[in-house]
């Protein structure tokens, strides 16, 4: 996976797709050492890779799926069968 995006649309498609697939290495790779991360669902923000990292963990722990919203903002949900 191409760890850079050229517009919002493609940072979008890669945090999805490194989320979809639990793929660490992806997801690290799309932060820069100072980012944010705001996922709300009763998770606080996540402030840099290791906060960004176990909020990701703690996602995935509860199955939850991460899913784009077409606004370009971004929401999770629980899957159907839960």
């Amino acid at each position: 996976m191409d760890p850079g995006a050229r517009t919002p649309e493609e940072l979008e498609t890669l945090l999805e797709d490194a989320f979809m697939l639990h793929d660490h290495q992806a997801l690290a790779q799309l932060f820069q050492p100072g980012a944010m991360l705001m996922v709300g669902g009763g998770l606080p923000e996540a402030r840099g890779c290791r906060q960004i990292a176990q909020v990701v963990t703690e996602l995935w722990d509860s199955q939850r799926l991460y899913v784009a919203d077409p606004d370009g903002s971004f929401r999770l949900a629980t899957p159907p069968w839960c």
